[in-house]
C-alpha cells in the first residue's frame, strides 16, 4: 500500500511518525540475504588478505634494505681494495728498444698510457722514452732502468735522464734519486749520469739543482757539473751548456709544431733545444723572423735537422759555427723557396754540428 506524505512535513519528529504510519514490513527473502552476506563475507577475506600481503611487504623491505646496505658495503670494500694505483705521470713515447712496465698487472705500458705508481722502464743501447710527470718533462736515454716507486719521485738506477721543467723559475716538487744521492731542482734543464757502485754525474744547463748526499746539501749551477764518486769524492766541472755531453738529449725530442708559428719563435725553440745563444748580425733581423710565419711540420728530426728544413724555405740562414751561438742573417741571394720534401731531404743530409 502507498501513503502519501502531506506537504509541509519533515524533521525527525516527523519521520519517525511516518515510519510508524509505514508498519511492520515483511522480511527479505533467503535468496537476497544469502547474497548480503556472501558479499560482506568476501570484503572481510580481502581485509584480511590485504593485511597479510602489507605485513609481508613490510617484512620484504626490512629484509630487502639489510641485503641493500650488505651490497653496497661489498661495492664500497670492494672499490677501495680494486681502487687504481696513483699516476705518476704519463709516457709520452718510446725509439728504439724500450720496455715500460707496471708491477699492478697491466703488462706492457705504451704511448699516452698513464704510468702508475711503481712503473719501470728499461731502455736498450739505441733506445730512448719521454716521459710528462705533471708540467716536467722527463728524457730518458739509452741503456738506461729507472722506477717509479712513487709520485714526485724518480728512482734512477743505471743510465741518463733528462730533466725540463720549461721556463718557470720556482722549485719543481720532482726528485731524482739515486744511490749517490738525491736530486731536486729550481726552474731547469739539468741531465743526470748514473754507473752503479761507480760514480753519478749531472750538470746544468739552465736554473739550478740540488744535490743531497751522505748527509750534505750541494748546489750546482747553470754551466757547471758535479761528479760523485763517494762520500769524500766530489769533483766539479765547467759544463758549457752547448757542451758534447748534452748531444743524446737532442737525438729524441718531444714534437714541436711549427704550423703557423713565428721564425723567432722556432729559434727560440732550437736556441732552448742546443743550450745555444741568438745573435742577430742585424738588428732588424728579428724584426722580421717575428714577420715570418712558418708552415708544415718537424716531426722525427732533430732539432739541427729542423733548423736546416726551416730555413731551407725562408731568406735567412744560421751560423753554428761559432761555439754556444746561432748567428742570424738574411741570405744575400734573396727569398729561397722550397717545397717540403726537399727541405726535407736537405735537413736530413746536412750533417749535424
Amino acid at each position: 500500500m502507498t501513503r502519501s506524505i502531506p506537504p509541509g512535513t519533515g524533521g525527525p519528529d516527523q519521520v519517525a511518525r511516518l515510519i510508524g504510519l509505514a508498519g511492520p514490513r515483511s522480511p527479505p527473502r533467503a535468496s537476497v540475504q544469502e547474497s548480503v552476506r556472501a558479499a560482506l563475507e568476501h570484503e572481510w577475506r580481502g581485509t584480511v588478505r590485504r593485511r597479510g600481503t602489507m605485513r609481508a611487504l613490510r617484512r620484504c623491505f626490512v629484509a630487502g634494505a639489510g641485503v641493500l646496505a650488505i651490497a653496497v658495503g661489498w661495492s664500497a670494500m670492494r672499490y677501495a681494495l680494486e681502487s687504481p694505483p696513483l699516476s705518476v705521470g704519463t709516457l709520452v713515447g718510446t725509439r728504439g728498444p724500450a720496455r715500460v712496465t707496471s708491477d699492478v698487472g697491466r703488462g706492457l705500458i705504451v704511448a699516452g698510457d698513464m704510468l702508475p705508481a711503481g712503473s719501470r722502464i728499461e731502455t736498450g743501447p739505441t733506445g730512448a722514452a719521454l716521459l710528462s710527470v705533471g708540467s716536467v718533462g722527463v728524457r730518458v736515454g739509452p741503456a738506461t732502468v729507472l722506477e717509479f716507486d712513487r709520485p714526485g719521485r724518480i728512482r734512477v738506477l743505471r743510465g741518463q735522464v733528462y730533466v725540463d721543467s720549461g721556463r718557470t723559475p720556482r722549485r719543481s716538487t720532482l726528485m731524482v734519486s739515486t744511490e749517490f744521492g738525491n736530486l731536486t731542482h729550481f726552474g731547469t734543464q739539468y741531465q743526470v749520469d748514473v754507473q752503479p757502485g761507480r760514480y753519478l754525474f749531472t750538470s746544468v744547463r739552465e736554473g739550478r739543482v740540488l744535490l743531497t748526499d751522505y748527509g750534505r746539501t750541494q748546489s750546482i749551477a747553470r754551466g757547471e757539473g758535479l761528479r760523485i764518486v763517494g762520500k769524500d769524492a766530489a769533483t766539479r766541472v765547467v759544463v758549457p751548456t752547448y757542451d758534447a755531453r748534452w748531444q743524446w738529449v737532442s737525438d729524441f725530442v718531444p714534437e714541436f709544431s711549427i704550423e703557423g708559428q713565428t721564425l723567432s719563435v722556432f729559434l727560440d725553440w732550437f736556441a732552448r733545444e742546443t743550450g745555444r745563444t741568438l745573435v742577430f748580425v742585424m738588428p732588424t733581423s728579428r724584426m722580421d723572423t717575428d714577420r715570418t710565419t712558418l708552415n708544415g711540420n718537424i716531426s722525427g728530426l732533430t732539432p739541427v735537422q729542423a733548423l736546416n728544413a726551416v730555413l731551407a724555405s725562408t731568406r735567412f740562414q744560421c751560423d753554428l759555427s761559432v761555439p754556444g751561438d746561432i748567428r742570424v742573417s738574411t741570405r744575400t741571394n734573396g727569398t729561397v723557396s722550397m717545397n717540403r720534401n726537399a727541405a726535407l731531404s736537405k735537413a736530413i743530409a746536412a750533417p749535424s754540428n
